[in-house]
């Protein structure tokens, strides 16, 4: 296009320089609207050139400032140049090229190149030449080279010449474009509107190379499809370089759903990873390339596996890491007794839990706790619980059970369920049921005085003659004591004393209540008893026209008469006599017994029963029992299994026989079986006291003169295991006389009376074993002798349980001034 735009303008220079004066019009008939790709119209383009350019050719031949005219061809006037050609004074003629003229760089034309004829009036190229071409800068036509070579001698210098060396119409490269329209006529790829090749030229003279092809595809699979050749300049195209194709890799390795290696296998041979759960039965399993990605394994699939632990197998099933865990383990094949609850264990397989380590397991039963420790659905086998047993001690019988520590003991001992234990106390008795007596305690010796007690004997003055004749404790152990005053007549006295042997001020009037029953006569009490409600009833006889009569008189507690009972208190019977034994039971029952005196003077015994308001309340056989005999005595009345016992003596000149009979108290006829008279062979002459025992009755008295204990059985005969075949006759000074008698609960015999004496008459205790051997541990030798200045005689005995004390009571004193005494020794 450089070539065909020289070639123009050469002409147009030509026609400048005609001698016949041919104007050049500012306007060719050239419009800029109508360019012209000269390249497309090659030779006939240029012919047309030559031909003077047809209207519809336009070329705006601007004349730059350095193409200016010189003087002499200045346009005249009559060059025909109006105002409207549109020349403005200052106008170059511009050659109208615009960028579809296909002029390009290549072509030679610079912005300096511009074919402006610098038509101006009187122009002239001044300044500087900057090429030193002789040109100044304004006309030069190359600028910054010579201007003035011109090698092919085509009126353009060779440095803006596009074939400076060559025929401008010439095609060097056989391209089929001359050398003036092509861009590089050595090219024979090269030329305007060429198609651009891979080739690193400008093949379309664009100034651009290798641009907007369409690159051969070079076909492949995978990430590779769609892979086309890349163009590399003078190398041409060339296969690209498979690392730049994302996701490409030479060996698959990606699970991603992709032919990353290309070779139409997708995700093949991939090293799997290990699935998440590994351990277990889960070991060596790996995820699995599925598609898009890493997915865990069917773990259903593998064998043992499970989602939860559920199996006792030793396997980890859920592969977690642990093995059998969390499991619900099934009942052990024992649930009796402690094992009840008791599970299998888990060891590779279900198994029988360690029973030992169950707490309270025994294999072998050996605790008494209540429990089937060895789990054979027995409790406590071997230990007999709930058969009967005798605790140590006061605790007596009960039964077996279990106690802590896991033995067995006995329900009434220490701790047990009914224990019937108590304080250690001096009584020579286990208190606490330990195995040990009166532990711990500094008891006095048994027999003697308690200092207590006001010294250990007391001595009253009432005031007049008196004697004692009965004695009861009441449930503080204060001593109740029965018998008799005489002053100007007689009257029957009770009397309580305190715990310490004084009077009881809050008993009667101080401590004594004297009752005159008949009037001025003589009225004495022979025996005394507790009712159940507390109150008391005194048993004797009371002065009716000087004889005496039967008498009871019921008291309260506190020593008043109880009118609830007989006339005011007071019951006299029509019988001449004295009541000397009484006996009331737990039912309110009151049993009375003495001597009565028939028509003829003889006396014999009788017996009767009253209820407690003091009426008559016999059996079938009569509301009184005459007992046959003559001059009978009674001195005792025991009950004992439902069975009344009456002891006594025959009173018969030189030959005294003991009295003793029973009556079944059921019907109210005596026992015939139960008769003691001069043929008994025991040759007892008289009884004095008699006290219970389990299974029948002590009786004591005199034999051969000297005291006496025989014990029946239950059906009322001697029992031989006693004593000596039956009969116990502890040695005792001689003349002693045993006159009342207890029994403690070990068994022991205490017996109360007098002995006589070179000096006096002495007030003895005694104590025996429970076979009737003499005690040696009591007193001296088992004999107590009260240290009384006077005759003294002890008639009544009782055991004080709180103290473990005995008290007696009796007189003292010649006959004429006999006072009552009382004394508390230990036991």
């Amino acid at each position: 296009m450089r070539r065909l735009w020289t070639g123009t303008l050469l002409s147009l220079m030509a026609l400048a320089g005609c001698d016949d004066g041919i104007g050049i019009t500012a306007d060719l008939g050239l419009s800029t609207g109508d360019a012209t790709d000269m390249a497309a119209l090659g030779d006939e383009g240029v012919a047309l050139l030559d031909e003077g350019l047809e209207p519809d050719m336009s070329a705006d031949m601007s004349l730059e400032p350095d193409m200016s005219l010189e003087p002499d061809m200045s346009l005249e006037p009559d060059m025909g140049l109006e105002p409207d050609m549109g020349l403005e004074p200052d106008a170059h003629l511009d050659a109208g090229l615009t960028p579809d003229d296909g002029l390009t760089p290549d072509d030679g034309l610079t912005p300096d190149d511009g074919v402006d004829v610098g038509l101006e009036p009187d122009a002239a190229c001044v300044g500087p030449d900057s090429d030193g071409d002789g040109v100044p800068d304004d006309c030069d036509q190359c600028e910054g080279e010579d201007d003035t070579l011109d090698a092919d001698n085509d009126g353009v210098p060779d440095g803006c010449d596009v074939c400076p060396e060559a025929d401008d119409l010439a095609d060097g490269d056989e391209d089929g474009v001359i050398c003036a329209d092509d861009c590089d006529d050595e090219a024979p790829t090269v030329w305007p509107e060429a198609p651009e090749l891979c080739d690193g030229l400008d093949n379309d003279c664009d100034e651009a190379i290798d641009e907007a092809l369409t690159p051969p595809d070079m076909g492949g699979e995978g990430v590779c499809a769609g892979r086309v050749a890349v163009c590399e300049g003078i190398n041409g195209w060339i296969t690209p370089s498979l690392d730049a194709i994302q996701g490409y890799e030479a060996t698959e390795i990606t699970c991603d759903g992709l032919d990353n290696d290309c070779d139409g296998l997708v995700d093949e041979v991939i090293q799997p990873r290990p699935a998440p759960r590994h351990e277990g039965v889960c070991l060596g399993a790996e995820q699995i390339c599925d598609g898009g990605g890493w997915v865990e394994p069917d773990y259903a699939a593998i064998q043992g596996y499970e989602a939860v632990e559920g199996t006792c197998d030793g396997l980890d099933n859920d592969c977690d890491g642990l093995t059998d865990e969390d499991l619900s383990p099934p009942p052990a094949l024992n649930q009796a007794g402690v094992c009840f609850g008791a599970v299998r264990v888990c060891m590779g397989g279900w198994v029988e839990p360690d029973y030992a380590a169950i707490q309270g397991y025994e294999a072998v039963e050996s605790t008494c706790d209540g429990l089937d420790n060895d789990c054979d659905g027995l409790a406590d086998e071997g230990f007999d619980l709930g058969a009967p047993c005798v605790a140590p001690g006061i605790c007596a019988e009960g039964v077996l059970e279990c106690a802590e520590g896991g033995g067995a003991r006995c329900s009434s001992g220490p701790g047990g369920s009914e224990d019937a234990g108590a304080e250690e106390i001096c009584d020579d008795l286990d208190n606490d049921c330990d195995g040990e007596t009166d532990e711990g305690l500094n008891c006095p010796p048994p027999g003697a005085l308690d200092p207590g007690f006001d010294g250990g004997i007391v001595i009253l003055d009432l005031g007049g003659r008196a004697a004692a004749t009965a004695l009861h404790l009441d449930a503080l152990g204060q001593p109740l004591i029965a018998g008799h005053l005489r002053g100007a007549d007689d009257d029957l006295l009770l009397l309580r004393l305190t715990r310490a042997g004084q009077l009881d001020a809050g008993f009667g009037v101080g401590g004594r209540v004297a009752l005159d029953l008949s009037g001025g006569g003589h009225d004495r009490a022979y025996a005394l008893a507790a009712r159940p409600d507390g109150g008391l009833v005194l048993a004797g006889y009371a002065s009716v026209g000087g004889r005496p009569q039967h008498a009871m008189v019921a008291l309260t507690a506190e020593g008043a008469l109880d009118e609830r009972f007989g006339a005011a208190g007071v019951r006299v019977f029509p019988q001449e006599g004295a009541l000397t034994a009484l006996r009331v039971t737990s039912e309110g029952l009151i049993y009375a017994a003495g001597r009565r005196a028939d028509e003829a003077g003889v006396f014999g015994a009788w017996l009767t029963r009253l209820d407690a308001a003091g009426q008559l309340n016999g059996w079938a056989s009569g509301a009184q029992i005459d007992l046959p005999g003559h001059d009978l005595y009674p001195q005792a009345l025991l009950l004992s299994a439902g069975e009344v016992y009456l002891g006594g003596a025959t009173e018969r000149a030189n030959d005294d026989d003991a009295l003793l009979s029973r009556l079944l108290d059921v019907n109210g006829q005596l026992d015939a079986d139960l008769s003691w008279d001069a043929s008994d062979g025991l040759s007892v002459e008289r009884v004095t006291a008699m006290a219970p025992v389990e299974g029948g009755a002590l009786i004591a008295g005199l034999h051969g003169g000297s005291p006496m204990v025989t014990r029946l059985d239950a059906r009322g005969q001697v029992d031989p295991r006693f004593g000596q075949l039956g009969l116990a006759t502890p040695t005792l000074p001689a003349g002693a006389i045993p006159l009342a008698m207890a029994v403690d609960g070990l068994g022991r015999i205490y017996l109360a009376g007098q002995i006589r004496a070179p000096e006096r008459w002495l007030a003895f205790v005694t104590r025996l074993a429970p076979q009737g051997q003499l005690d040696a541990g009591f007193g001296v030798d088992g004999l107590v002798s009260l240290p009384l200045a006077a005759d003294a005689s002890a008639t009544a005995i009782a055991l004080d349980p709180a103290a473990h004390a005995l008290v007696i009571t009796g007189y003292v004193g010649a006959p004429t001034a006999r006072q009552v005494f009382a004394a508390r020794l230990s036991r």
